[in-house]
C-alpha cells in the first residue's frame, strides 16, 4: 500500500500546516477584546519574584560592604568578558581584579559607612535587571578628618550561573539643577 502525503502548492505537508494552524490558534486574541489583532505578549516569568531576587543581592551587597567583607564585595562583580564599570562617563574598570584592586587602595581611608537611598529596580527579563540608587559613602568621622562624598548610580544586574552580579554599571556625581 501507497500512502501519499497531500501536499500545498509550497511543498508543505499536511501535518506541518496542521502544526501551523494549530499554533495560529493558540497565539490568536486575548478572549473577549474584540479584535483580530493578537493580545498583548505576556511574560513567562514572574517578574515580582525576579526584584525580590535582585533586592535581597543588594541587600547581601550592601550587608557585604557595612561588614567590609570585602570578598563578597568583590564576588557581587561579574567575573566576565562583558564586564565594564564607568565613572563620571569614562570606562574605568573592566574586570573584576581592576575593582578589587581599587577596592585595595580604598581601604587605606579605614572605616566606611554606605547609605543607599532612592533604590529602584526594573526587572527586564528573568536573568537581567536595571538597578538606580543614590549611595553616600563616609570614611572615618568627618568631623576627625574623614570625608564623604555622592554618587548616582545605573547598574545592569545579569544572574549568572544562578547568581545576581553587576555585569555593567555607571556612577557619577550628581549635579545640582
Amino acid at each position: 500500500m501507497i500512502i501519499r502525503r497531500a501536499r500545498y502548492g509550497n511543498g508543505l505537508t499536511w501535518s506541518l500546516g496542521l502544526i501551523l494552524g494549530v499554533a495560529l490558534v493558540a497565539c490568536g486574541t486575548e478572549p473577549g477584546s474584540g479584535s483580530d489583532e493578537p493580545g498583548p505578549i505576556k511574560p513567562v516569568f514572574d517578574a515580582a519574584m525576579v526584584e525580590a531576587s535582585v533586592d535581597a543581592a543588594l541587600g547581601r551587597f550592601r550587608a557585604a560592604l557595612q561588614a567590609a567583607d570585602y570578598e563578597t564585595v568583590i564576588a557581587a562583580y561579574a567575573d566576565d568578558e562583558r564586564f565594564f564599570w564607568v565613572e563620571d562617563g569614562a570606562i574605568r574598570y573592566t574586570s573584576r581584579d581592576e575593582v578589587r584592586a581599587a577596592l585595595g587602595q580604598v581601604q587605606q581611608f579605614g572605616t566606611a559607612t554606605y547609605e543607599f537611598e532612592n533604590p529602584r529596580i526594573e526587572v527586564l527579563d528573568q536573568d537581567h535587571a536595571m538597578v538606580y540608587t543614590e549611595v553616600e559613602t563616609t570614611f572615618g568621622v568627618p568631623e576627625a578628618g574623614g570625608f564623604s562624598f555622592a554618587v548616582a548610580q545605573t547598574i545592569l544586574m545579569a544572574r549568572i550561573n544562578g547568581e545576581w552580579v553587576f555585569l555593567n554599571g555607571h556612577s557619577s556625581s550628581p549635579r545640582q539643577r
